[in-house]
């Protein structure tokens, strides 16, 4: 399986049901991550590969859960932030 390189910054709307789009680029088959609430004086959420995690749906997009984007102040839109090996979300506000 290729290894994904996570690079680059882009803003996506959330949908009614929590989720955001992933880039074409970040999306790989069989790729899962766990998504985890970075408590720093900016709060934001970091996905890292994760075997037992989910990945993307079928149309690219994941589904940050509630407790997760209010903590991270995440509404409407977020940013996405590609880390190399992991990417963070981020509220555009906060970013």
């Amino acid at each position: 399986m290729a290894k994904t390189d996570y690079l680059g910054c882009f803003a996506h709307r959330l949908d009614g049901r929590g989720r955001v789009q992933l880039p074409a680029q970040w999306r790989r088959a069989g790729e899962a991550f766990s998504l985890h609430l970075v408590k720093t004086p900016v709060p934001h959420v970091v996905a890292l590969l994760d075997a037992q995690g989910t990945g993307p749906d079928s149309a690219g997009r994941i589904t940050i859960p509630d407790e997760i984007r209010r903590a991270a102040g995440i509404e409407g839109d977020a940013v996405l932030v590609g880390l190399l090996d992991r990417f963070a979300l981020w509220s555009p506000s906060l970013h």
